[in-house]
């Protein structure tokens, strides 16, 4: 059986067997097409008539690792003849990445480099550094390419010499007024193309791999608040200033209402940061709620304002204020800021059962697990991501403050202890722009190229979550 895609001649194919949920098909398909394009007409080819075929809900991939990205073509896959491809919904997908990631820490540890003879030391750095399962792996298979330079002027090159004339949707017979379709302002208006200019800036921008990032932060569309809890066991390893770069970095790229709010009940510092002249905290709010009808725009008037527009709700700082609150009144807050605003990040402290953090744990859809780049902290992070594992959230990796001289810390071996991770990041240390930061005129404009690059891919490594956990369409 073939499978065509618009009525085009394909001149590519490839010949494989597709997997379904409960029957398997030979099939040659388009090896050039993009896989979003090709699941709707395998749910249908499957007879899945009574499931969506929303691409954002089933997912095509290999037998073993993550699904295919959407965007990319089976060849860009390396699919090949005589494969099997595997049609699935995006929650399998996820409860067999997690299944497979189930390895006990201790299991872990004991196969790392160095805990074996040389020869099983050698075979498990190879497995590591090439099973995509990994954490490393599974961020590096959602994260867009990056297009190499010359790759790029190639492509602006072609763009300036492009004579193509943009189509006229107003004169197809689909869009006339007499059709009964609505017409938007463009299809009314004269199409004139682009100077060469144009096309050159266009496509420059198009090809830069920060703008491609931010396209995937921007693109998904709510259907509920997302929370997003930053939690270690280790003070001093830069919780907050992830917080502070991952809320502010939202708020910069996409348009929803962002608020990040102090969840530490040991002196926070959240709120010095982003807003250090806002007064209202947790425990006003908290008060608003039991006795006013809070509404948006009340809600605006009782929230810090940070950099970017990012919304900033701190915690107290007098011991006294701080003793008032307790799990229920921390959920109870982060519970009516759900059903009002667009994304919530939450500053833990470094107790996981103070009732802060406990509320912030509860309420979180993701984790970012912070470390520093020392042993140390990375030990007690593991035992961290142990007990954090069987609450069924599912968790970030994060390495900060990571020197451009390297570490002492054993990558491969953290990244082998914490197997179940859904994304792994290092974040490198940037002294300067750290100081801006907790001076609070930290601003992404300015930020170092190195903070733009990592952040954003944290995000994209989060956000790609969200069908799976029904956060976003």
């Amino acid at each position: 059986m073939s499978i065509t895609h618009c009525e085009e001649k394909v001149s590519h194919t490839v010949l494989v067997t597709v997997v379904g949920p409960e029957e398997s098909i030979d099939l040659e398909l388009p090896g050039d097409v993009p896989v979003v394009d090709l699941i709707p007409a395998f749910v249908e080819l499957f007879a899945l008539e009574s499931h969506s075929s929303d691409p954002y809900v089933w997912a095509l991939g290999p037998s073993e690792g993550p699904p295919f990205p959407k965007e990319n073509t089976l060849l860009q896959c390396g699919v090949v003849d005589g494969d099997q491809i595997f049609l699935q919904t995006r929650e399998a997908w996820n409860r067999n990445l997690s299944a497979h990631a189930k390895v006990s820490d201790e299991q872990a540890l004991s196969s790392a480099p160095g805990a074996s003879s040389d020869n099983d030391a050698s075979q498990n750095d190879d497995r590591l550094s090439s099973n995509e399962w990994k954490p490393r792996g599974r961020t590096r298979a959602i994260l867009p390419e990056a297009i190499p330079w010359q790759k790029r002027v190639e492509a602006v090159l072609r763009a300036v010499f492009s004579h193509e004339t943009p189509t006229l949707e107003s004169s197809s017979s689909e869009t006339s007024p007499t059709s009964g379709h609505l017409l938007s302002p463009s299809s009314l208006a004269i199409q004139k193309a682009p100077g060469w200019w144009k096309r050159a800036r266009k496509t420059w921008r198009k090809t830069n791999y920060l703008n491609q990032l931010d396209e995937r932060i921007a693109e998904p569309q709510l259907k509920r608040c997302a929370t997003i809890a930053v939690v270690s066991p280790k003070g001093g390893v830069g919780k907050t200033t992830i917080t502070a770069l991952l809320g502010t970095l939202l708020a910069f790229v996409r348009r929803d209402r962002i608020v990040a709010i102090d969840t530490n009940p040991d002196f926070g510092s959240l709120g010095r940061i982003l807003a250090p002249d806002h007064q209202i905290f947790v425990d006003d709010l908290l008060y608003l709620l039991d006795n006013t009808p809070l509404t948006v725009t009340r809600l605006d008037g009782n929230l810090g304002r940070a950099v970017h527009g990012l919304m900033v709700l701190p915690a107290p700082t007098d011991p006294v204020r701080m003793a008032t609150l307790d799990e229920a009144a921390y959920t109870r807050v982060v519970r009516r800021l759900q059903e009002m605003v667009g994304v919530v990040v939450l500053d833990c402290g470094t107790g996981l059962q103070d009732p802060a953090s406990k509320a912030a744990l509860a309420t979180a859809d993701q984790i970012v697990l912070v470390t520093d780049a020392q042993p140390s902290s990375a030990s007690l992070v593991t035992e961290a991501a142990a007990l954090l594992q069987q609450e069924g959230t599912p968790i970030w990796m994060v390495v900060n403050k990571m020197s451009a001289k390297g570490s002492r810390l054993d990558l491969q071996a953290l990244e082998h202890a914490i197997p179940h991770a859904r994304g792994f990041i290092e974040i490198p240390a940037e002294s300067q722009a750290a100081d801006q930061l907790s001076a609070g005129i930290f601003d992404w404009h300015d930020a170092p190229s190195s903070w733009k690059r990592v952040v954003r891919e944290l995000a994209v490594s989060l956000i790609a979550e969200w069908p799976v956990l029904g956060i976003s369409k």
